[in-house]
């Protein structure tokens, strides 16, 4: 008997294979394949974070729902579990590859440090990977492999449930300058102001944030006077600053003339400044400011305000 010689191209093979399967199962489930890229031939942005521990067929239905959307997406958000089953890992790289052709940003619920990132960014180098997200209590231990994938990364978003360590922070000092950073956590109600990270946040702005447009910190506690010197001294390009909840710590409403007082200096080191977010809803029911309008006022085509 003669062996059946092995293909060549074993990602070929192994598309030709699953489009039998999806045929299949779009089949069983009565879908029109054709009829949903029609319906859905605008949509650009895809959620299906939801369910992170799914069985075979609510992966195979996954997959079946984004090769209908197809070539228009631009923005998918998926948990990896969906393709943590044999070679669906494998599958997945090829898939993004060659399936969505216009795809620009990833957003991956990681289940651990071994997605394939590296590989995908290697595949496709315009692919902007978003990894840190929800229910991920430490997702500063995947920046390491977010940088090493993808090293011109100028857009950073960073949510945790837990600290933020100052390694972290520092693995920024390596990174070419950012032009957004948004950082942020859930815990620090319960430590003292400006004892969570604004030593090591100092550090980065300092050492890269020449380049910075946008800079959003939701953490109010880790907002102290030195911090707030430094981004007005570091962050020439800022034209967005978000300090969400900054005057909520200080109890006072309306706040006092000292709680804004760091206005003056921020308006000096950063003249593009357009936008200036204190993230305090109680504010909204106060009486007029003086220094926040007269800052706005400053500004001309921006203006300081607070968000609910």
């Amino acid at each position: 008997m003669r062996s059946t010689p092995v293909p060549r191209d074993f990602a070929a093979v192994e598309e030709e294979d699953y489009g039998v399967r999806e045929a299949a199962l779009a089949l069983r489930h009565g879908l029109d394949l054709a009829a949903i890229a029609r319906g859905a031939r605008r949509l650009r942005y895809l959620n299906i974070t939801g369910r992170c521990r799914c069985s075979l067929q609510d992966l195979s239905f996954s997959v079946l729902l984004i090769r209908s959307l197809g070539a228009p997406l631009v923005e998918l958000h998926v948990c990896c579990l969906y393709w943590w089953f044999g070679a669906y890992r494998l599958r997945f790289i090829f898939f993004i590859a060659g399936g969505l052709p216009n795809l620009a940003v990833l957003g991956i619920l990681p289940p651990n440090l071994d997605f394939p990132l590296d590989a995908l960014i290697k595949i496709r180098t315009h692919l902007r990977p978003v990894v840190f997200r929800d229910e991920d209590p430490h997702p500063f231990q995947y920046l390491p492999t977010l940088f090493l994938a993808s090293p011109l990364i100028d857009d950073l978003t960073i949510f945790s449930v837990a600290d933020i360590p100052d390694a972290a922070l520092a693995l920024l000092l390596k990174h070419p300058p950012l032009n957004s950073f948004t950082l942020g956590n859930m815990i620090d109600f319960r430590a003292p102001p400006g004892k969570l990270f604004s030593e090591a946040l100092q550090c980065v702005l300092r050492a890269r944030g020449s380049a910075l447009k946008l800079l959003r910190i939701a953490c109010p506690k880790s907002v102290d006077a030195d911090l707030l010197a430094c981004i007005g001294e570091s962050t020439p390009q800022l034209e967005i600053l978000g300090l969400e909840g900054y005057l909520g710590h200080s109890n006072r409403i309306p706040p006092a003339q000292e709680d804004v007082a760091f206005i003056t200096s921020l308006k000096r080191g950063c003249p593009n400044l357009k936008k200036f977010g204190i993230g305090y809803s109680d504010l909204v029911r106060c009486k007029p400011l003086g220094n926040l309008q007269q800052f706005g006022a400053d500004l001309g085509s921006g203006k300081a305000h607070s968000s609910r």
